[in-house]
């Protein structure tokens, strides 16, 4: 299970995507819940992640598994991970990580705010644990992550949103 994508397949990407999602996963058989991808053998890139993810299987703040040919770069979590009769493994960022995870960062302090989460259970390198004023610094999601302002609406100190979202919404009131 993900916020927006369950399975991201080998040669597949997922670019620019901002999920704000609660994901409950109740049967401890499942392959894996992530924020915003549950399993990834693909590319992830510039991508966002809020939230929540209950799971009583192996769970992660922004993906659940990231395989040997998963690729997650320059992305951001700030999804709360919650767990129930624990049966998997259970990662603030990724819950398991056999591929390449790179400039990317997850915000502790919101991520995690359940004291029987234990944040040094698995340690993914190109991950970084920051304040979420480092994280929301506009410097910082542009030229560190490479986001690209003619697709994200970025303002110092606040989440990214999808210009598109602005659009929409506005149309909407």
């Amino acid at each position: 299970m993900g916020g927006i994508v369950a399975v991201n397949r080998e040669n597949a990407l997922v670019e620019n995507v901002r999920s704000l999602a609660a994901i409950t996963a109740l049967e401890g058989n499942d392959r894996a819940s992530g924020g915003l991808v549950g399993y990834n053998e693909g590319r992830v890139r510039a991508s966002v992640s809020l939230g929540t993810v209950y799971s009583r299987g192996t769970a992660g703040g922004f993906v659940g598994v990231n395989a040997l040919t998963g690729t997650v770069m320059n992305s951001l979590s700030f999804t709360d991970v919650e767990y129930a009769d624990f049966s998997g493994d259970t990662g603030i960022f990724a819950a398991e990580n056999d591929g390449l995870m790179q400039g990317c960062a997850y915000d502790a302090a919101n991520s995690c705010k359940k004291e029987n989460i234990d944040v040094g259970r698995i340690t993914v390198s190109g991950v970084a644990e920051k304040s979420e004023s480092a994280i929301l610094a506009r410097d910082h999601i542009l030229y560190e992550l490479g986001f690209e302002d003619s697709t994200w609406q970025i303002t110092d100190g606040k989440m990214p949103t999808l210009h598109f979202e602005t659009l929409y919404f506005d149309a909407l009131n």
